[in-house]
Protein backbone atom coordinates (compact mmCIF):
# COMPACT_ATOMS: atom_id res chain seq x y z
CA UNK A 1 0.00 0.00 0.00
CA UNK A 2 1.08 3.48 -1.07
CA UNK A 3 -0.10 7.28 -0.27
CA UNK A 4 0.26 8.87 -3.56
CA UNK A 5 -0.35 12.41 -4.22
CA UNK A 6 -1.96 13.66 -7.51
CA UNK A 7 -2.16 17.05 -8.84
CA UNK A 8 -4.61 18.90 -10.86
CA UNK A 9 -4.31 22.14 -12.83
CA UNK A 10 -7.87 22.79 -14.68
CA UNK A 11 -9.71 22.35 -11.23
CA UNK A 12 -10.44 18.90 -10.59
CA UNK A 13 -11.20 18.29 -14.41
CA UNK A 14 -7.62 15.74 -15.01
CA UNK A 15 -5.46 14.38 -12.43
CA UNK A 16 -1.43 13.59 -12.96
CA UNK A 17 0.58 11.59 -10.50
CA UNK A 18 2.74 13.73 -8.42
CA UNK A 19 4.38 11.75 -5.76
CA UNK A 20 4.44 9.51 -2.97
CA UNK A 21 4.45 10.17 0.75
CA UNK A 22 4.71 6.99 2.12
CA UNK A 23 4.99 3.10 1.53
CA UNK A 24 3.76 0.00 3.46
CA UNK A 25 5.26 -2.93 3.60
CA UNK A 26 3.65 -6.61 4.53
CA UNK A 27 0.06 -6.33 5.84
CA UNK A 28 0.23 -3.41 7.84
CA UNK A 29 -2.38 -0.16 5.84
CA UNK A 30 -2.12 3.57 5.51
CA UNK A 31 -5.07 4.79 5.85
CA UNK A 32 -6.87 8.51 5.92
CA UNK A 33 -4.74 10.99 4.40
CA UNK A 34 -5.05 14.47 5.35
CA UNK A 35 -3.57 17.35 3.79
CA UNK A 36 -2.63 20.99 5.83
CA UNK A 37 -0.36 23.52 5.56
CA UNK A 38 2.21 24.48 8.68
CA UNK A 39 2.95 27.44 9.46
CA UNK A 40 6.46 27.77 7.63
CA UNK A 41 4.61 27.21 4.16
CA UNK A 42 5.30 23.58 3.90
CA UNK A 43 2.64 21.06 3.16
CA UNK A 44 2.08 18.62 5.66
CA UNK A 45 0.57 15.17 5.13
CA UNK A 46 -1.30 13.47 8.18
CA UNK A 47 -2.10 9.56 7.70
CA UNK A 48 -3.18 6.97 10.32
CA UNK A 49 -0.32 3.71 9.83
CA UNK A 50 -1.07 0.63 10.74
CA UNK A 51 2.78 -0.27 9.99
CA UNK A 52 4.65 -0.24 13.27
CA UNK A 53 4.58 -3.28 15.60
CA UNK A 54 4.19 -1.02 18.53
CA UNK A 55 1.41 -0.26 17.70
CA UNK A 56 -1.84 -1.41 16.48
CA UNK A 57 -2.43 2.07 14.70
CA UNK A 58 -0.83 5.45 15.14
CA UNK A 59 -1.09 9.16 13.12
CA UNK A 60 1.82 9.81 11.81
CA UNK A 61 2.74 13.26 9.60
CA UNK A 62 5.12 14.15 6.77
CA UNK A 63 5.78 17.46 5.33
CA UNK A 64 6.99 18.35 1.82
CA UNK A 65 8.09 22.22 0.41
CA UNK A 66 7.59 20.95 -3.29
CA UNK A 67 5.00 18.57 -2.91
CA UNK A 68 7.54 15.82 -4.71
CA UNK A 69 10.03 14.91 -1.78
CA UNK A 70 8.37 13.84 1.71
CA UNK A 71 10.29 13.80 4.88
CA UNK A 72 11.22 14.17 8.50
CA UNK A 73 8.26 11.11 9.00
CA UNK A 74 7.13 11.32 13.07
CA UNK A 75 4.83 10.38 14.99
CA UNK A 76 1.52 12.99 16.11
CA UNK A 77 -0.38 10.55 18.13
CA UNK A 78 0.87 7.63 19.58
CA UNK A 79 -0.59 5.97 22.15
CA UNK A 80 1.00 3.85 25.21
CA UNK A 81 -1.03 1.04 24.98
CA UNK A 82 -0.68 -1.19 21.73
CA UNK A 83 -4.12 -2.20 21.35
CA UNK A 84 -5.22 1.48 21.17
CA UNK A 85 -6.18 2.98 17.08
CA UNK A 86 -6.06 6.63 16.95
CA UNK A 87 -7.17 7.62 13.31
CA UNK A 88 -9.42 9.72 10.82
CA UNK A 89 -6.90 13.28 11.51
CA UNK A 90 -8.34 16.15 10.28
CA UNK A 91 -6.55 19.76 10.49
CA UNK A 92 -8.13 22.95 10.79
CA UNK A 93 -6.35 26.39 11.22
CA UNK A 94 -8.16 28.67 13.93
CA UNK A 95 -7.99 32.41 13.76
CA UNK A 96 -6.14 32.94 16.72
CA UNK A 97 -3.42 31.11 14.20
CA UNK A 98 -3.98 27.66 16.78
CA UNK A 99 -3.56 24.55 14.35
CA UNK A 100 -6.75 22.21 15.77
CA UNK A 101 -6.67 18.14 14.89
CA UNK A 102 -9.88 15.97 15.45
CA UNK A 103 -9.35 12.00 15.67
CA UNK A 104 -10.85 8.85 16.93
CA UNK A 105 -9.05 7.06 19.32
CA UNK A 106 -10.52 3.24 19.07
CA UNK A 107 -10.08 0.23 21.31
CA UNK A 108 -10.81 -2.83 22.54
CA UNK A 109 -13.71 -1.87 23.83
CA UNK A 110 -15.95 -0.04 26.08
CA UNK A 111 -17.74 3.42 26.98
CA UNK A 112 -15.41 5.35 25.26
CA UNK A 113 -14.43 2.85 21.82
CA UNK A 114 -13.48 5.44 19.18
CA UNK A 115 -14.08 8.86 21.37
CA UNK A 116 -13.75 11.48 19.56
CA UNK A 117 -10.78 13.59 20.41
CA UNK A 118 -8.88 17.21 19.45
CA UNK A 119 -5.66 18.30 20.28
CA UNK A 120 -3.76 21.18 19.06
CA UNK A 121 -0.24 23.10 17.66
CA UNK A 122 1.21 26.13 17.53
CA UNK A 123 2.55 25.69 14.50
CA UNK A 124 0.62 22.82 12.22
CA UNK A 125 3.89 20.69 12.13
CA UNK A 126 5.07 19.81 15.86
CA UNK A 127 2.32 18.65 18.13
CA UNK A 128 3.71 17.84 21.57
CA UNK A 129 4.09 14.46 23.17
CA UNK A 130 2.48 11.92 20.86
CA UNK A 131 1.32 9.87 24.02
CA UNK A 132 -0.61 12.92 24.91
CA UNK A 133 -4.28 12.00 23.21
CA UNK A 134 -5.61 15.66 23.68
CA UNK A 135 -9.50 15.64 25.06
CA UNK A 136 -12.82 14.97 24.39
CA UNK A 137 -15.25 17.80 23.01
CA UNK A 138 -18.32 17.37 25.50
CA UNK A 139 -21.39 19.44 25.67
CA UNK A 140 -21.95 20.91 29.74
CA UNK A 141 -24.26 17.74 30.55
CA UNK A 142 -21.20 15.41 28.70
CA UNK A 143 -22.54 14.31 25.58
CA UNK A 144 -19.93 13.51 23.04
CA UNK A 145 -19.01 12.04 19.79
CA UNK A 146 -18.20 8.43 18.94
CA UNK A 147 -15.99 7.78 15.61
CA UNK A 148 -15.10 9.52 12.17
CA UNK A 149 -15.15 13.32 13.34
CA UNK A 150 -14.93 16.41 10.98
CA UNK A 151 -14.56 19.85 11.59
CA UNK A 152 -14.94 23.30 10.10
CA UNK A 153 -13.91 26.52 10.92
CA UNK A 154 -16.55 29.17 10.50
CA UNK A 155 -17.30 33.12 11.20
CA UNK A 156 -19.32 34.81 13.76
CA UNK A 157 -20.17 38.49 13.30
CA UNK A 158 -18.18 40.64 16.16
CA UNK A 159 -16.29 37.87 16.94
CA UNK A 160 -12.81 37.24 15.54
CA UNK A 161 -12.62 33.78 16.96
CA UNK A 162 -15.10 33.03 14.94
CA UNK A 163 -16.30 29.34 15.81
CA UNK A 164 -15.84 25.59 15.51
CA UNK A 165 -18.43 22.84 14.34
CA UNK A 166 -17.80 19.21 15.02
CA UNK A 167 -19.85 16.34 13.84
CA UNK A 168 -18.96 12.85 14.42
CA UNK A 169 -20.74 9.11 13.39
CA UNK A 170 -22.85 8.62 17.11
CA UNK A 171 -24.03 11.01 19.88
CA UNK A 172 -23.63 9.41 23.29
CA UNK A 173 -24.45 10.40 26.69
CA UNK A 174 -22.26 10.72 29.50
CA UNK A 175 -22.88 7.66 30.60
CA UNK A 176 -22.32 6.03 27.18
CA UNK A 177 -26.32 5.43 25.84
CA UNK A 178 -27.25 6.54 22.84
CA UNK A 179 -28.28 10.44 22.58
CA UNK A 180 -31.17 11.89 21.68
CA UNK A 181 -30.22 13.52 18.47
CA UNK A 182 -27.77 10.99 17.29
CA UNK A 183 -27.52 11.29 13.62
CA UNK A 184 -28.62 15.03 13.50
CA UNK A 185 -26.35 17.13 15.95
CA UNK A 186 -23.09 19.53 15.36
CA UNK A 187 -21.63 20.57 18.53
CA UNK A 188 -20.39 24.14 18.10
CA UNK A 189 -17.85 25.96 20.23
CA UNK A 190 -16.83 29.84 20.07
CA UNK A 191 -13.98 29.25 22.72
CA UNK A 192 -10.86 28.10 20.33
CA UNK A 193 -12.36 24.62 21.39
CA UNK A 194 -12.04 25.06 25.38
CA UNK A 195 -14.73 24.72 27.72
CA UNK A 196 -17.98 22.82 26.73
CA UNK A 197 -19.91 22.46 23.37
CA UNK A 198 -23.17 23.47 22.24
CA UNK A 199 -25.46 21.01 20.60
CA UNK A 200 -27.65 22.14 17.05
CA UNK A 201 -29.45 20.57 14.94
CA UNK A 202 -27.36 19.22 11.48
CA UNK A 203 -28.28 20.16 8.28
CA UNK A 204 -28.78 16.58 7.07
CA UNK A 205 -30.61 14.01 9.36
CA UNK A 206 -29.49 10.85 9.34
CA UNK A 207 -31.61 7.69 10.65
CA UNK A 208 -30.23 5.61 13.36
CA UNK A 209 -26.27 6.03 13.06
CA UNK A 210 -24.55 3.37 14.44
CA UNK A 211 -20.97 1.59 13.98
CA UNK A 212 -20.80 0.61 10.65
CA UNK A 213 -18.75 1.99 7.44
CA UNK A 214 -21.55 3.59 5.85
CA UNK A 215 -24.35 6.09 8.10
CA UNK A 216 -23.11 9.49 8.90
CA UNK A 217 -19.47 8.51 8.60
CA UNK A 218 -16.79 11.38 8.11
CA UNK A 219 -19.33 13.82 7.49
CA UNK A 220 -18.01 17.15 5.22
CA UNK A 221 -19.00 20.30 7.15
CA UNK A 222 -18.46 23.32 4.75
CA UNK A 223 -19.69 26.83 6.88
CA UNK A 224 -20.97 30.30 4.56
CA UNK A 225 -17.97 32.94 4.86
CA UNK A 226 -20.74 35.11 6.12
CA UNK A 227 -23.99 34.02 8.65
CA UNK A 228 -24.53 31.08 9.72
CA UNK A 229 -25.38 28.79 7.05
CA UNK A 230 -23.38 25.53 7.05
CA UNK A 231 -23.30 22.99 4.04
CA UNK A 232 -22.91 19.14 5.13
CA UNK A 233 -23.01 15.53 2.88
CA UNK A 234 -23.63 12.82 5.32
CA UNK A 235 -24.10 9.47 4.19
CA UNK A 236 -26.85 6.80 4.78
CA UNK A 237 -28.23 3.21 3.45
CA UNK A 238 -31.15 3.37 0.93
CA UNK A 239 -31.50 -0.19 1.06
CA UNK A 240 -28.26 -2.18 0.96
CA UNK A 241 -26.66 1.35 -1.07
CA UNK A 242 -24.46 3.31 0.93
CA UNK A 243 -25.97 7.09 -0.79
CA UNK A 244 -24.27 10.30 -0.01
CA UNK A 245 -26.94 13.33 1.03
CA UNK A 246 -26.77 17.01 1.31
CA UNK A 247 -28.49 20.14 2.85
CA UNK A 248 -27.68 23.61 3.98
CA UNK A 249 -29.07 25.03 7.02
CA UNK A 250 -28.55 27.31 9.39
CA UNK A 251 -26.53 26.04 12.60
CA UNK A 252 -26.43 28.65 15.49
Amino acid sequence: MALRVWRSRDVGRTWQYQSTCAWATGTGGLWEPEFAMADDGALVYHYADETDPAHSQKLVAARSYDGIHWTEHHDTVAPLPRTDRPGMPVVRQLPDGTHLMSHEICNPGGQYQCVVHVRTSDDGWNWGDPTHLGHRPETADGRYFRAAPTIAQGPVEGDPDGRILLVGQMLLNADGSTAEGNGRTVLVNTDNADGPWQAAPAPVAVDVPEPDFCPNYSSPLLPATTGTDVLQIATAWDGDVCKPYYATAPVP
